[in-house]
């Protein structure tokens, strides 16, 4: 308690003295929150806005407190007067957007995606949140290649990677697609990022490499034993090797789990299940 007390006023003293450097105020906020101190967090933000009225990082931060909080309309409001501040930001437009999206209001997640693209064309963050929107939309063509001109332009980058190879294995069943969404994931088989082992895992078995796909997809599962779709992927692995129970065991999970974690293959787990 002591020293978090100290911290708190360390960085309030940074503040103080250079307000406009946001990285004391940033880490505050973050102190706060990791405390599970939402209220002193938002007490903090109030006092820094009633100070200064267009400090937009410190609006940004309130919004996400609001998010994390569960006040979606707060939120909302606080990440609409960035935009309104700050219009050729992409900051309040990829805020305002990933909280539509969580919050399953994809149209107008895409909406807002747009609105920030039309003045920032290049911004890395809002391309990747209109690929991701749009498959969240079930536009999984256009998903496809808004994704495949992202690794274009950025072939190093993994997260692009990931989501072009999980769609091809999801969404397409061409010999094709499914043996590029298995060389893209080659770039994973040594990751220690559970997504990206099951997206390794789930390409393999999909392009026929069963023996691959079972060590990547088990550890994924042991690392994030709370994502349903992991546990259905490797339930799958697991029959497709004959082993009916360890594939009874993972898509039972995996529809325990999708009762507060729905998943789109759902319904292909529950037949998988009853196939055994």
């Amino acid at each position: 308690r002591r020293d978090f007390d100290q911290s708190v006023e360390a960085f309030k003293r940074l503040h103080a003295a250079a307000p406009d450097d946001m990285q004391p105020l940033v880490s505050l906020v973050r102190a706060y929150l990791l405390a599970g101190k939402r209220n002193d967090a938002q007490n903090f933000l109030a006092s820094v806005l009633k100070a200064s009225p267009d400090n937009t990082t410190a609006r940004l931060l309130q919004g996400q407190v609001y998010s994390a909080g569960g006040e979606t309309e707060k939120a909302a409001q606080a990440f609409q007067q960035v935009i309104a501040k700050e219009p050729r930001s992409p900051a309040g437009y990829l805020n305002l957007a990933n909280l539509y999206a969580h919050d399953r209001r994809y149209q107008q997640a895409d909406k807002v995606v747009r609105e920030g693209l039309a003045v920032a064309p290049n911004d890395f963050g809002l391309r990747l949140a209109l690929a991701g929107v749009t498959e969240m939309l079930g536009r999984y063509d256009d998903a496809i290649r808004l994704n495949e001109e992202l690794l274009a332009k950025y072939p190093n980058s993994e997260i692009v990677a990931n989501n072009l190879a999980s769609l091809l294995s999801d969404r397409r069943n061409d010999e094709a697609s499914l043996k590029r969404a298995y060389e893209l994931a080659q770039r994973f088989q040594r990751s220690d990022v559970p997504q990206f082992k099951d997206t390794f895992g789930w390409a393999a078995y999909r392009a026929g490499k069963t023996a691959e796909a079972v060590g990547p997809l088990e550890k994924a599962t042991a690392l994030m034993p709370d994502v349903a779709v992991f546990h259905y992927h490797l339930g799958m692995v697991y029959a497709s090797r004959g082993n009916k129970d360890g594939a009874r065991r993972e898509l039972q999970k995996s529809l325990e789990l999708a009762k507060r974690e729905p998943f789109p293959e759902a319904e292909r787990a529950q037949a998988a299940l009853n196939g055994l």
